[in-house]
This record gives C-alpha cells, sequence and structure tokens, in this order.
C-alpha cells in the first residue's frame, strides 16, 4: 500500500504537572489535612520524648519492651489526632451547618 500521503505525526504530549519538592508538598498536605499531620508532629514529640527519656534514665526496663511502650505511646497520638478530626468534622457538618444550605 503506496499512497501519497504523508505518515501521521503524533501530537506532542504537554502536562501541566510540575515536580513537587518535599518541603511543598508538605506544606500542600498540611493545609489539605491539618490534623493528620498535626498526629505526624505529635508522633515524633513522643518518639524525641521517648528517645531523650531512654538516654537519661538507662535502662529501667528491657530495650524491648521499653520500644514496645514507645511504639504505642506514638501510634496512639496518631489516633488520637485523627479521632479528634473526625469529631470536628462531624460537629462541623452536621451541628454547626448553616439553616441556608441544602441536603445533599
Amino acid at each position: 500500500m503506496s499512497s501519497d500521503q504523508p505518515p501521521a505525526t503524533i501530537p506532542e504530549f504537554t502536562s501541566s504537572y510540575e515536580e513537587e519538592g518535599i518541603g511543598s508538598g508538605i506544606v500542600r498536605q498540611f493545609q489539605e489535612k491539618p490534623i493528620a499531620m498535626t498526629g505526624i508532629v505529635g508522633m515524633i514529640g513522643a518518639l524525641g520524648y521517648g528517645y531523650n527519656r531512654y538516654k537519661t534514665k538507662g535502662f529501667l526496663v528491657s530495650p524491648s519492651l521499653f520500644l514496645m511502650q514507645l511504639r504505642v505511646g506514638a501510634q496512639a497520638m496518631v489516633v488520637g489526632c485523627i479521632t479528634c478530626g473526625m469529631i470536628y468534622n462531624m460537629v462541623q457538618q452536621h451541628l454547626l451547618k448553616k439553616k441556608n444550605e441544602p441536603e445533599h
């Protein structure tokens, strides 16, 4: 099949996607989900407190037991912050909604 038509050209793909750095990604996540990011900050605080306590008090308990307790404390910080965020959103959506807003 020979034809005099030139081969079809593929259009150039242009994307509006911009490469996002670590700092701008963290700022964007904090703006979109402030409660989850607060939980992560609380977890880092619990880990820092545990590290400081471990270094200053020494071996009061075995290291494996200490790490398990520290892990549970850090997880409790994250779950507590997420729970507070869920309660806040439920109050905003159901108890404090404006009377003029239509039901979905």
